[in-house]
């Protein structure tokens, strides 16, 4: 409680101290603008996920709708981070613009930085039993709430999140998340590559991935997981096959610590994660 409670007046801080400089250029920013942008598409996608039991072995594991949404008024927003192969399945970052200049911005932000699971639903094994998670309790899926630091370089991005899962009483932890994309226009092709780190509180990642003595058996001892963290590397690739259609591939590979790795619901260290797909763009 204490570290939401951190958390909760970090955010309140800095809404304090921007508000200010908000209004000096409220005059020079056209923030009354609506803008909104819809894309759908399908995707063939090989995920072998982190956990145990959920391997793709159906032909409808291996396909996912890639669906965004956009949209931006006064500066609020929802939007797809196109930056990350992961931005079509995983939903999209909903925020506030705190503050915006030149080549930064300080933004409020709501996402998910890891993903709810249960003994039926993990990755794209959807609504059928999995044996290995079978009496486990439910991790629901959790929206974290920070701030957002983001810098805008020569073709290049990066971006550092402080975020705590507020809204909810899931659980009291907090993740810090930094990733870096550098973009490479070659003709009509936008290919992104990055690297990124994920840092994981004890309390956030014991939420996950710990298990309790009701959820032990024979087979899957009591685990405490503690803090943990992800590193990652990707590559996406987009090519506009016409005004409205778009193709793109995207390759992700995920290192998790041993603290994750180690718990008797995780399958594996380290994940490689490709898809490609197109979509059409309203």
């Amino acid at each position: 409680m204490i570290r939401k409670q951190f958390l909760f007046r970090l955010i309140v801080a800095m809404w304090l101290v921007t508000m200010s400089s908000m209004a000096q250029s409220a005059e020079s920013e056209d923030r009354d603008d609506f803008s909104w942008n819809v894309t759908l598409g399908v995707g063939l996608i090989s995920d072998p996920t982190l956990l145990a039991g959920a391997e793709q072995y159906k032909t409808r594991h291996y396909w996912g709708v890639l669906a965004s949404l956009d949209l931006y008024y006064k500066g609020f927003f929802i939007q797809t981070n196109k930056h990350r192969t992961n931005g079509f399945l995983r939903g999209s970052e909903l925020g506030y613009e705190l503050y915006i200049a030149d080549d930064y911005e300080f933004d409020l932000i709501s996402k998910s930085y890891l993903v709810g699971f249960d003994e039926n639903n993990a990755g794209l094994v959807q609504d059928e039993k999995i044996p290995e998670l079978e009496g486990i309790r439910s991790r629901e899926f959790s929206a974290d709430q920070g701030i957002r630091y983001i810098r805008y370089l020569n073709d290049a991005v990066y971006w550092i999140d402080i975020a705590g899962n507020i809204l909810n009483d899931y659980h009291d932890g907090w993740v810090l998340d930094a990733f870096y994309s550098h973009i490479i226009p070659i003709r009509n092709w936008d290919i992104n590559i990055g690297a990124g780190a994920t840092y994981f509180s004890s309390e956030m990642n014991n939420f996950y991935f710990s298990i309790t003595e009701e959820e032990a058996n024979e087979s899957r001892p009591i685990y405490e997981a503690g803090a943990g963290y992800r590193l990652e590397l990707e590559a996406i690739a987009q090519y506009p096959i016409s005004e409205d259609w778009l193709f793109s591939s995207g390759l992700t590979f995920s290192h998790y610590s041993n603290s994750i790795a180690d718990s008797p619901i995780v399958a594996r260290q380290n994940v490689l994660r490709f898809q490609v797909g197109v979509s059409y763009v309203f």
